[in-house]
């Protein structure tokens, strides 16, 4: 799988799909609605397991999506935090488990930064 060009990453960003899976399996059974069902539920996985590969791909011998650390990982990484409450486990990828650790246990410099 050829790398991704991070603004092609655009195009296959996670929130629409983890968000339609926090409507149909968290928002709605909570107010007693009856959502759309499993077919919507199946096409957000769907996007998902096209974004997931591709973003730990992106992330082979990289500290951060790009590189070095830049807005996309802070844009990316709080969807993919609460991807395992919607029953989908984006740290089964090796380079997305390391990469959401990495930001998780506090940013190399960040601390130093923002004292300037």
């Amino acid at each position: 799988m050829p790398k991704i060009d991070c603004a092609l990453s655009f195009f296959f960003r996670p929130e629409a799909a983890l968000w339609t899976l926090a409507s149909e399996k968290v928002v709605k059974p909570r107010l007693g609605q009856v959502g759309n069902g499993a077919s919507v539920i199946a096409s957000a996985e769907v996007d998902l397991s096209r974004f997931l590969p591709m973003l730990d791909h992106q992330l082979v011998g990289r500290d951060y999506v790009l590189g070095k650390l830049s807005i996309v990982d802070f844009a990316v990484a709080p969807w993919l935090e609460a991807a395992p409450r919607l029953g989908v486990d984006p740290g089964a990828y090796e380079n997305i488990g390391s990469w959401l650790a990495r930001l998780s246990t506090g940013v190399h410099g960040l601390d130093e930064a923002a004292k300037k």
